[in-house]
Formats: structure tokens, sequence, C-alpha cells
């Protein structure tokens, strides 16, 4: 992909909530530790895509995507994560 493609605006919120459901669809149910794996990287996965959105489209919404791919939002709010992102932090390339 040219990047010149990559620093247009190409998503909508609907794309938003399909990746978000998709996210939340993997997350699993287990409390073993390969689950804790798993959680972790799809946690990891939704943060760094938010944080790359967040870039691409100064209309979105960190928390609500965060929230909506979490499996629980009540339980496991993945909107809190956003509170400790620096700025600084985002993909800039």
């Amino acid at each position: 992909m040219r990047e010149r493609d990559i620093n247009r605006k190409l998503f909508s919120a609907g794309h938003y909530n399909i990746l978000a459901a998709q996210i939340k669809g993997k997350f699993p149910l287990e409390n073993d530790s390969m689950s804790l794996t798993q959680r972790a990287t799809l946690t990891d996965l939704a943060l760094s895509m938010a944080k790359r959105f967040t870039l691409d489209n100064d209309q979105f919404k960190p928390e609500m995507f965060l929230d909506a791919c979490s499996p629980d939002p009540e339980l496991y709010p993945l909107s809190e994560l956003w509170e400790g992102v620096n700025q600084s932090e985002l993909i800039t390339e």
C-alpha cells in the first residue's frame, strides 16, 4: 500500500465497528494461562489499533472503540487503558 493511501481517511464508523466486533468475538472465556495470553494479545492489538485510528480520523472515539472490543465493558472496561496513553506514543509514520 502506498504511503499516501495509508494517510487518507479510508475507514468509517462501520469499519471500526466490524473490527471491534471481530476482536470482541475472539476473547476467550476460559481462565487458563493460554487464555490470559490471548486476552493480553487482543487487548494490545485493540489499543494499537485505537492509536493508529486516532491519527487517521480526528473524529474517532478511541474509548468507544476499546469498549466495543471488550467482551464485557462492565467487567473489562478497555477504555480505561486510553487514560494511560501518552500522545507522543501515537504512531506517526
